[in-house]
């Protein structure tokens, strides 16, 4: 009963919603934030915490004003006699949706305090994951701050020295130190033109839809990673949504994702197929993952099969960016030397000559 009184609420509700959603302004809510704002009303309301009074302790916990203006707009909602899943859909914050739909489950069956939770432990993985990923980065990203730090000092301040004390001994200057030092000239414009060509790039692939993925889905190490990144964002947001109790319909609207294949699967469901089998077409699912969501489908753990198959993704992901990390590393630090050594070398032929000049 209450789960067929939450799909009619969701699907009543979802035009609504969406329409809402477009009309608002919104603001970027951190990961960290969520996760702390669904542990502490978790907490609350377990402890029997009336939900105003936990919006007030909890806007003291964050320390981010954007938030804090969220929970002082969603307090407000709620003291005009809204739900707490409508006060997320009308505010301002820019609450995913698949937050508001588990919220609106959790309010029909009355398990909001342990979908909160299971919230909270879906953004700390989040966070612990990016937190990994952070990690593996920062080596890589150190070398090359240091090899561009290196060419700035080196063309901007060395090399330009040299011209004036050398033509002093009225000595020619090496073709490799004058091929440096015409690439000196150019270095910074050229690498303030690179960034700026880089960020547009960037820009209006994102702006049209376009992810960075379409760059590199087609190479090995990449593309895997892309197709382990798509099946864990899916497996694990519709994991989380079925566990709740949503429906597998509005399960699919709330997880996102690639439209094509979304609407395909929908379109199979609506059909009659079983999810397995609306599935099958979709390329960052493979054989083994469609047996065992066949498996879980048959057996009434579609759930728990989902879950699995998100933990094995997290690890393939974590796995191939560790290899990508320990090859990005060393090539990073060759082509640092490499150049170093070019610009090095540019700087003491000139000096060698001088000293065959003076004597």
């Amino acid at each position: 009963m209450i789960l067929n009184e939450l799909e009619l609420v969701l699907s009543e509700e979802k035009e609504t919603k969406s329409k809402s959603v477009a009309s608002n302004h919104k603001l970027k809510i951190k990961i960290k934030d969520l996760r702390i704002f669904s542990a502490s009303l978790s907490r609350l309301i377990r402890g029997g915490v009336p939900i105003l009074r936990a919006l007030e302790i909890i806007k003291k916990e964050i320390t981010a004003k954007s938030f804090q203006l969220v929970l002082v707009n969603l307090h407000q909602s709620l003291e005009e006699g809204k739900s707490l899943s409508a006060g997320l859909e009308t505010g301002e914050g820019n609450f995913p949706r698949y937050f508001i739909d588990m919220v609106q489950a959790g309010e029909i069956s009355g398990t909001l305090e342990r979908i909160l939770m299971l919230l909270a432990k879906h953004f700390e993985a989040t966070e612990e994951r990016n937190r990994k990923i952070k990690e593996a980065l920062a080596y890589p990203l150190f070398v090359l701050g240091f090899g561009v730090l290196a060419m700035a000092v080196l063309f901007q301040w060395v090399i330009p020295k040299i011209l004036p004390v050398y033509d002093s001994f009225g000595g020619k200057l090496p073709a490799l130190t004058s091929f440096t030092l015409m690439a000196s000239q150019y270095f910074f414009p050229a690498l303030i033109l690179f960034i700026l060509l880089s960020g547009l790039i960037f820009y209006f692939l994102r702006r049209f839809g376009i992810g960075v993925e379409i760059l590199f889905k087609s190479t090995p190490l990449f593309g895997e990673l892309i197709r382990q990144k798509k099946l864990y964002q899916f497996s694990s947001l519709l994991s989380l949504l079925l566990e709740s109790g949503v429906s597998i319909v509005s399960a699919l609207e709330a997880v996102g994702g690639e439209p094509q294949s979304l609407a395909r699967i929908k379109a199979l469901l609506s059909e009659g197929k079983s999810f397995s089998v609306s599935c099958q077409d979709v390329s960052w699912i493979r054989e083994s993952q469609l047996a065992l969501i066949s498996a879980g489908e048959e057996a009434g753990h579609l759930p728990e099969a989902l879950k699995d198959i998100s933990e094995d993704a997290a690890r393939e992901m974590e796995s191939r960016i560790q290899i990508l990390m320990k090859l990005l590393e060393p090539s990073l630090i060759l082509i640092v030397g490499l150049v170093t050594g070019f610009v090095v070398l540019s700087v003491i032929l000139p000096i060698i000559e001088m000293n065959g000049l003076v004597q």
